[in-house]
Parts: C-alpha cells; structure tokens; sequence
C-alpha cells in the first residue's frame, strides 16, 4: 500500500497563469463592463471613480485576506459598489444585482488566463495511478464558479474529486482549517497527502504547518512578474499581515520538501516522497 493517497494542486500560477498585461486588461474590461450596467440602471459612475474603487477594494480584500478568510463574491460586488458611491444611490433588485455581478465577474472569461504546460497530461496520470485529487484555490477577483467552468472546458475539472474555492468556503490558505476541508473531502490524512503550490507562504507554509508535504511548484515567472505590478499593494498587504503566523513561521516550515519547475516532474516527486516517508514517519503507515 502507498502512503501518499492524497495531492491538492493550488490553481493560480500553478495549473492556471495569466500575464500583468492580461490583468490589466481585465480589469479595464470589468470597470466597463460595470459601468455599462449602472448606466442603464439610471445609476451613473464616472470611469475614474470607479477605476479608483477598483484598486480601493483590492487593498480592502488585502486587509481581509490578512486574516485567513475570504467574502463571498457578492460581498466583494457590494463591496465594489460602495467604494464608487452607487450602493447607496439605489436599491438594487436582486435581478440587477444578478446583472451587476456577472460584469463584474464575466471580465474573466472575455480574457481567460493560461494552462500551464502538461497541467492536463499530469492530472490524469495521477489520477490514473489512483491519487485522490483536490483543488485548493484561494480566489481573487474571479470567484470559483468562473474557474469551475475555465477548468471543465479545459478538460482538467473531471481529474478533481473535491474543489475548494475560498470565495465559496470563506477559508484561505494559509489557514489550517483550509487544509483540514481539503483533507475531509478526500478522506486523507495529513502525513498521507502532498500539496503543490508556488506560494511559499500560502502553499508551502500552509501546507507544511497543517502536517502536509509540500512540493514548490516554480514554473512560472508571471506571478513574480505580477507581484513587481503590484508592489504597492502588496506592501500594504505584508504590513497587515505582520500580525499573522505565517509572516514569522520558522525557516523550516517555509522550505518545501522538494522543488518542481516543471509540472511534469510531479509524478517522479511523488515517488521520492513515497521513498522519504519511512524516515520521517517510521513504518506506520496512514490511516486511508
């Protein structure tokens, strides 16, 4: 018997990437696309005002995702709504803010992001070989509902027995409680499950502190690239998050059990952990 059951794979520049260029148009796309709403709605928006509330709500999703935990994306809407001064202008029904929603979240589809390489061919070995496959994502300004459909007209949907969005589950990495839901619904034990991410905070840390093995996953270069853009932003995020675990966590704790630049890799990996096990653990094998 294996003693790896388990693996969760993050989604964002681990199975899915998409360039700062792509972002930016997205975003532009989306304040139009709400725009044009509230326009026949009879609820006018100047372009700058809610270009300004675009970034507004980034930096007030920061301050909640410090925490560990997420809003609902008609939270994050209503949200959006009230920095631009129109939530409080008119009394939405809820058929409008239906309408309201989808521009805000149907930007995503008009500029979908990437697969990364073999992303397809891996996840179905795996699951050929009989791992119990989840999807771990903390979400952002596209909730889980559009990623659910972006990964079932890929093909890569049916290879996960449980997807966990954080926009559904209100959890976040690096949050045990996050990992622990992952764990419950492939019914897998923490010794006995891998995680692959390339957040050394959310995925490896995350994963690390709630008993998994973590596996880096450093194939691509546009999350950094990402992360250059927003350097403004994510100071503001690493200031609120001074007060979490994770910020502070022993070295250890933040060093992946192994590194991957190539998602091909993984495979193999799994292998050398299967192989690493009894020295960590000894020869008690996990429960399945």
């Amino acid at each position: 018997m294996r003693h790896i059951q388990a693996v969760t794979f993050d989604c964002w520049h681990t199975l899915i990437y998409d360039t700062p260029e792509d972002d930016m148009m997205r975003g532009a796309r989306r304040i139009q696309r709400v725009r044009q709403v509230l326009r026949r709605l009879h609820v006018p928006v100047a372009e700058n005002v809610l270009e300004e509330a675009h970034e507004a709500v980034w930096q007030r999703l920061g301050e909640v995702w410090a925490t560990n935990v997420d809003v609902s994306i008609r939270e994050q809407v209503t949200l959006f709504l009230q920095c631009c001064g129109a939530a409080g202008r008119a009394q939405f029904r809820e058929s409008e803010w239906a309408e309201l929603e989808s521009a805000y979240v149907d930007a995503f589809d008009d500029i979908p992001p990437r697969v990364v390489d073999d992303a397809g061919e891996v996840l179905d070995r795996l699951r050929a070989a009989g791992y119990r496959l989840g999807l771990l994502c903390n979400t952002g300004r596209t909730p889980g509902a559009a990623l659910r459909r972006f990964l079932g007209a890929n093909g890569l949907l049916p290879c996960f027995e449980t997807l966990l969005f954080s926009d559904e589950t209100l959890e976040r990495k690096p949050s045990p409680l996050a990992f622990a839901r992952a764990l419950e619904h492939l019914k897998a034990v923490p010794n006995g499950a891998v995680h692959v991410g390339d957040d050394p905070t959310l995925d490896v840390f995350g994963a690390k502190q709630s008993g998994l093995w973590a596996i880096q996953f450093r194939g691509s270069e546009f999350r950094h690239r990402r992360k250059r853009r927003r350097a403004k932003t994510s100071q503001l995020v690493k200031s609120l998050m001074s007060v979490a675990p994770a910020v502070s966590a022993p070295v250890e704790e933040t060093t992946p059990d192994l590194i991957a630049h190539r998602l091909s890799e993984i495979p193999l990996f799994l292998e050398r952990i299967e192989k690493m096990w009894p020295t960590r653990y000894g020869e008690v094998r996990p429960r399945s």
